[in-house]
């Protein structure tokens, strides 16, 4: 049996990201298309997938994550803290994570307040029509 490949997740020509516009059904052939958003997990490099499927193989023990990778608690540590670093950068973060971005961004200067208020409203839109 061959395994599968993964999901691609940058364009292999020019290193974009690529996104998921096509569902096909392997049973009944039936095929969807459109924008799709692929779960967080998903969404995070292969390298940080790979760690967390460890990490939850293990039991979420740092100690056994460093026997079973090789690595000491203080690298174990860097990589669980950059790959909740990822999940907190996608783009599909909380409503409440992404108002308090639009805010700081205003307050920063890098967003006017009648942009920030455009990107609230469509945040309230999304949220009351999905």
């Amino acid at each position: 049996m061959s395994a599968k490949p993964g999901l691609l997740d940058r364009c292999p020509a020019c290193g974009g990201k690529l996104s998921v516009q096509r569902l096909h059904c392997a049973n009944c052939r039936m095929g969807m298309e459109g924008d799709f958003v692929l779960p967080r997990l998903a969404q995070l490099s292969r390298e940080h997938q790979a760690f967390i499927e460890v990490f939850v193989h293990c039991g979420g023990s740092i100690t056994e994550v460093e026997k079973a990778l090789g690595i000491s608690y203080p690298t174990v540590r860097k990589r669980l803290d950059e790959v909740v670093a990822a999940l907190e950068g996608l783009p599909e973060a909380s409503p409440r994570r992404r108002q308090q971005e639009v805010l700081d961004q205003i307050e920063s200067g890098k967003l006017s307040a009648r942009e920030g208020a455009a990107l609230l409203r469509k945040f309230k839109e999304r949220k009351e029509n999905p």
